[in-house]
């Protein structure tokens, strides 16, 4: 823009001193290329405005769209989480048998379990064959 107001300034001080034709015309051709791009390029930002906006649509509708999931996985968590502990029921699992079946089921192995229930690792161990032998049955 400044490029642009410059060479209209410099346009208008050649003509008031009578500038020969020839150096009007270079100015003028200056000129036109600075306004052209000038024109091009507030072209470009608009458009980029405009894919923005678009992006910051997107993305809260894919913010709404990931709690929704969020939301939908937690619930069918819980679900699943119930329809296990009534399993455990089923099989008449021990208290201590329901939490290593429980820690089974979310991935550890027996060592891991009886460090963590400060327990030796033959316990964890027959409290599993308890629990595949009952979920047998």
């Amino acid at each position: 823009m400044v490029v642009v107001l410059a060479r209209i300034l410099d346009v208008l001080a050649d003509i008031s001193q009578d500038s020969k034709i020839f150096h009007l015309a270079q100015e003028a051709v200056i000129l036109v290329f600075a306004l052209i791009i000038l024109i091009r390029l507030n072209c470009q930002v608009l458009k980029h405005r405009r894919h923005n906006k678009q992006l910051q649509v997107d993305m809260a509708q894919m913010s709404m769209l990931s709690a929704k999931a969020v939301e939908n996985l937690a619930k069918a968590k819980k679900e699943f989480g119930e329809v296990i502990a009534k399993q455990f029921v089923v099989w008449y699992l021990s208290e201590s048998e329901s939490e290593v079946a429980w820690y089974i089921l979310k991935g550890f192995n027996s060592k891991e379990i009886a460090r963590y229930r400060n327990l030796s690792d033959k316990t964890v161990r027959n409290q599993l064959s308890s629990v595949y032998k009952k979920s047998c049955i």
